[in-house]
């Protein structure tokens, strides 16, 4: 017995499917430069500590 033909169809277009991309997107991009900012503080800061060594005691104070 043969199989009916059947015509390939695309499944129906949702609109969602392109916002989550793109949400995931900003969240990851912002997460890194995050991650760049707190980096660069903490270098600027070991940076201070390390020609400075009065720097470390001004800061707790």
């Amino acid at each position: 017995m043969p199989f009916p033909v059947v015509e390939p169809s695309p499944p129906p277009f949702n609109e969602s499917l392109f916002a989550d991309p793109l949400d995931a997107q900003d969240a990851s991009y912002f997460a890194a430069s995050e991650r760049i900012a707190r980096r660069w503080e903490r270098e600027i800061f070991i940076a201070r500590s390390y020609f400075v060594p009065e720097y470390e005691a001004q800061e707790k104070t």
